[in-house]
């Protein structure tokens, strides 16, 4: 005869039950704000980079960088660095995020430039306002990046690497060779400056770079 002992691993389930509630963590608990902007990367990155827009005029006050040049030589040449800062987060989305290899992504710029200055220039002889312009022009270049896209649909690394890059060496070609849209090698010039009524309604003008400084602030992602 066979002797069957007990099982005994059910007997320390009620207890365990009973203190499930109960935190057996040894690490420091965070604070809340630690907590909060640990769950909300992207926000914390926002408030960052917000902190540090701001900053930025008046950080060259200070030395040694206003040993370098004034504040409106800096400020101008961040509003010119925001706008490369804009096309490289455009990029990261393709090739950091997707993985894509496109060298023809600049393309796309160019088309949203074009677009602007033949709506907003003496050459087209429109006076469109620059805000609704900045819709339309990226509305433009984004309807058209399926038409260079489909042919790529099923390329992958080199490939796709190769005929992007072929898309990215057409459209200057286009672009100069259309003199009646785009002036050819000439390009586009005199655009009209971007107005807000009441603050600039004559336009930002060119002695300022401030409110160049503050649109590109604005558009770019750590809005």
């Amino acid at each position: 005869m066979k002797l069957r002992l007990p099982e005994f691993s059910n007997v320390g389930r009620p207890i365990k039950a009973a203190f499930s509630g109960v935190s057996t963590r040894t690490q420091p608990v965070t604070q809340p704000t630690g907590r909060f902007l640990n769950r909300h990367q992207s926000l914390s990155v926002i408030v960052g980079m917000s902190i540090v827009t701001a900053l930025l005029p008046f950080i060259i006050l200070l030395p040694p960088f206003n040993g370098f040049g004034n504040q409106t030589d800096f400020v101008d040449g961040f509003a010119q660095a925001g706008v490369w800062v804009l096309l490289a987060v455009g990029l990261n989305v393709v090739v950091g995020l997707a993985g894509l290899l496109d060298l023809g992504y600049a393309a796309f710029f160019a088309i949203g430039a074009y677009t602007y200055a033949y709506g907003a220039s003496p050459f087209s002889h429109n006076h469109i306002p620059f805000w609704p312009m900045l819709i339309v022009g990226a509305a433009v270049a984004a309807n058209l990046r399926p038409a260079a896209g489909a042919p790529t649909l099923r390329l992958r690394g080199d490939y796709l690497a190769i005929v992007t890059l072929g898309f990215g060496e057409i459209v200057p070609v286009v672009f100069n060779n259309s003199d009646t849209y785009t002036n050819g090698t000439n390009g586009i010039t005199a655009l009209y400056q971007p107005a807000i009524p009441g603050l600039f309604p004559n336009g930002f003008g060119f002695g300022n770079p401030v409110p160049y400084y503050i649109t590109v602030a604005a558009s770019s992602p750590s809005r």
